[in-house]
């Protein structure tokens, strides 16, 4: 708290409003000054449990950056007697120890620390000086609207990492692999191009854009301030999240399936079919078993289908899981977001006019597919699920081992 008020006043109402609640209050003495007195710096530096009072003539006094990192180090601090030059060297000084820092206001004399500010909020009934340099006015005058805008802020960056999150596995990596798979090892692409362009433009669309309304977790408001220097909306963690959890999961499914359909249904087998190069195009190839070309392409294209539903079920049960980053996402734990299942529904219908509509196939190259692959995908899907499950239960035992390992 920052005032022009008389210190004894500032600190009676710092404690009655709980700004105050250590038992231990520092002063200025506390430095030991002057400063020819030799001090004990161990003592000197105690900030743990300690609030601290200080007025605008001893911030006159207080030059070294030692001194102002005793300052800044404690979590309850109440400076009285204030100038604007004092308000505006207090946000300095904490700026220059990595705060981002808020500054509220309402008068002249705030505007300096407001236009200084990382964030300035005026009163609404302020003065327009006041105003002009603030980034923020509440109009209602209420200091929950602060609040409320924390935790707004904090949804919006926690919704477009889930968005981000959703959108990288399948939008990328899962169709990143099958290229390579196809290039290295020499096997038939199991997901065509085509099929890749309708995953990231419209099955994986819709979810995503119903991530954008989901509800707050229950402890949004208890998690530590985002270090804007270290903690970026997209960094390691979160890539590492995405393409080595998730995406491996998804690419591992969609190639099971796809090697369990061309043996089942293809006489296919893992081996025939990896480094098998230009052996796929030469109707001599063994594995062919006398079949024709066309006849060898259809199984590929059904194939490439099984794939193709494959990753989009499994971002189905991906979607339900990255609803929350801690706790857990089920729908008894969780407010449900149930224009997530309209989402997934619309998904679904485009997967099945991709699949069934002739004019569409022929432009696609998707066939039909047996009905249990269908239902197979749900599998690792629910796996999915359940994986990252354990991690946020992880996280909430603070456990780092697989816990704040990824995001």
């Amino acid at each position: 708290m920052v005032t022009g008020d008389h210190s004894a006043t500032a600190r009676a109402i710092a404690e009655q409003i709980k700004l105050i609640t250590h038992p231990e209050v520092h002063t200025y003495e506390d430095l030991r000054r002057p400063f020819s007195i030799q001090v004990d710096v161990s003592e000197f530096q105690r900030t743990e449990g300690c609030a601290l009072v200080l007025t605008g003539p001893e911030i006159d006094r207080i030059i070294g950056k030692e001194d102002w990192d005793w300052v800044v180090g404690h979590d309850e601090v109440v400076f009285a007697r204030t100038t604007p030059e004092h308000k505006l060297r207090i946000v300095r000084n904490y700026q220059e120890r990595g705060h981002i820092v808020a500054v509220s206001g309402d008068g002249v004399n705030d505007a300096a620390a407001l236009k200084c500010a990382d964030v300035g909020i005026a009163m609404g009934a302020g003065t327009d000086v006041a105003k002009e340099a603030a980034a923020i006015v509440l109009m209602d005058n209420s200091f929950t609207s602060i609040v409320a805008g924390v935790e707004q802020g904090r949804l919006v960056v926690d919704n477009m990492k889930k968005v981000v999150l959703y959108l990288l596995p399948a939008g990328s990596w899962s169709e990143m692999l099958p290229v390579l798979a196809a290039v290295m090892l020499g096997m038939p692409q199991p997901l065509s191009a085509f099929q890749m362009i309708i995953i990231c433009m419209f099955t994986d669309l819709f979810p995503s854009l119903a991530l954008v309304g989901e509800a707050s977790e229950r402890d949004i408001m208890h998690q530590p301030p985002r270090n804007t220097a270290t903690q970026h909306l997209v960094d390691k963690r979160l890539l590492s999240f995405a393409y080595l959890n998730t995406g491996m999961l998804e690419s591992i499914g969609a190639f099971f399936m796809f090697f369990h359909y061309m043996e089942k249904h293809a006489a296919l087998t893992p081996r025939d079919l990896l480094f098998a190069f230009d052996s796929w195009d030469d109707p001599h190839w063994g594995p062919a078993k006398g079949r024709s070309q066309d006849e060898m392409m259809e199984c590929l294209y059904t194939g490439q289908t099984v794939f193709f539903v494959t990753l989009i079920i499994t971002q189905f049960g991906y979607a339900l899981s990255v609803r929350t980053r801690r706790v857990s996402a089920l729908p008894w734990f969780h407010e449900f977001n149930w224009m997530l299942v309209v989402a997934m529904a619309c998904s679904l219908t485009v997967a099945i006019l991709v699949i069934y509509v002739p004019p569409i196939q022929s432009v696609i190259k998707t066939r039909p597919i047996p009905i249990e692959f269908w239902f197979f995908p749900l599998i690792p899907a629910s796996v999915l699920v359940l994986w990252d499950e354990l991690r946020k239960l992880l996280v909430r035992l603070k456990i780092p081992v697989f816990g704040e390992l990824f995001w």
